[in-house]
Parts: C-alpha cells; sequence; structure tokens
C-alpha cells in the first residue's frame, strides 16, 4: 500500500489533494466519517462504521423497538453497538408513556 502526502486543500473546499510517491496526484472527499477520524472522535467512528454497515434504518429499528426486541437484542443481531440502537429506543419509551398516561386517565 503506497503512502499518500496531503498537499493542499481543494479549490472546492469539499477535498483534500493527495500525492503518491510516484508524485500522482489524487483528491479525498472530506466525510463525516474522515473528520471524526482526524479528531480521534472514537464514539462518532464507530456509529457512522455502525450505520454504514448495517441494514436495519432507524425507521426499522423503532419499529422493532415498539413490537417489544430490546435494544440489546437488536444491537446483536445488526452487530451494531448497543448505543447506536438506544438512541433510536427514546421516542418509542415516550410513546409508551403517552399511551398509558391517556389509558389511566
Amino acid at each position: 500500500m503506497a503512502e499518500l502526502e496531503l498537499v493542499r486543500l481543494h479549490e472546492d473546499g469539499e477535498r483534500l489533494v493527495l500525492r503518491g510517491p510516484d508524485g500522482t496526484e489524487s483528491t479525498l472527499p472530506i466525510t463525516e466519517a474522515l473528520r471524526a477520524a482526524v479528531r480521534r472522535d472514537r464514539p462518532r467512528t464507530e456509529a457512522l462504521r455502525a450505520q454504514e454497515a448495517t441494514t436495519l434504518r432507524p425507521r426499522d429499528l423503532q419499529a422493532r423497538l415498539r413490537g417489544g426486541a430490546s435494544a440489546e437484542e437488536l444491537a446483536e443481531e445488526a452487530g451494531l453497538p448497543v448505543e447506536h440502537v438506544q438512541r433510536y429506543e427514546w421516542p418509542v419509551v415516550a410513546e409508551r408513556a403517552h399511551a398509558i398516561s391517556q389509558v389511566r386517565a
């Protein structure tokens, strides 16, 4: 694997210009994943990786949570960190609490 050198920020401000050992220049888009990696923001980097790796969208996660699945079960099934699934759990919990309060009233 060739090591690339950072040359400059591209004129559009959205990409980096990199140079290989043979002098060939390439561009690299500045994505959220790149920003998180550069900041060494490990939780954000892991969340972005999980988001890319999973086929379960947030609405799918919430539907499964509404159906009775736990955050731990979904995380294990989808190969996601539990923290990632728990971010989508609170609206479901709030809906349940609201429904219970309506029934009690």
